[in-house]
């Protein structure tokens, strides 16, 4: 018996286990990531919001400025960044749109694409801090209402 050949066979054996293991995860994650991505394009297209996703993390640091008594500035400016991320997130959400399958047909490709340009052209345009002043008061009433129920 030859122990090489046997340790060269497991070892082969265990590299092509592994490349399969890897593909599969990767292809599960993929699939996610899609998933993700349609779901913030039917928050934005079909219920005109911003996905909760992109301004959960910024509604949490106003919320934080607004309890320590921070500036009008501070939350201004953090705003501004908020905007600039939702809008950079719409444009990849755009360029996915473009590259990937989303709709049955190609007019309704080219109808989604225009909603979401339009829609990130009126985020370019309005002013977000009522908008987000109105999340801020929403996600605190959701929280607690979240913290009552337990």
């Amino acid at each position: 018996m030859n122990w090489n050949r046997w340790t060269v066979a497991a070892g082969v054996a265990l590299v092509i286990a592994a490349g399969i293991l890897i593909v599969r995860w990767l292809s599960q994650y993929a699939r996610r990531a899609h998933r993700v991505r349609l779901r913030e394009i039917d928050q934005i297209v079909n219920q005109d919001r911003v996905p909760e996703g992109w301004i959960r993390p910024y509604l949490q640091q106003i919320a934080r400025l607004q309890a320590m008594a921070g500036t009008d500035a501070q939350i201004a400016r953090l705003t501004e960044i908020a905007r600039k991320r939702c809008l950079a997130n719409i444009r990849e959400l755009i360029r996915h749109a473009e590259r990937m399958s989303v709709t049955r047909s190609e007019a309704g490709k080219e109808r989604l694409q225009a909603s979401l340009r339009e829609h990130a052209a009126q985020w370019r345009a309005e002013a977000w801090e009522d908008q987000i002043a109105a999340e801020v008061e929403r996600w605190q009433r959701e929280e607690r209402g979240a913290q009552r129920d337990e």
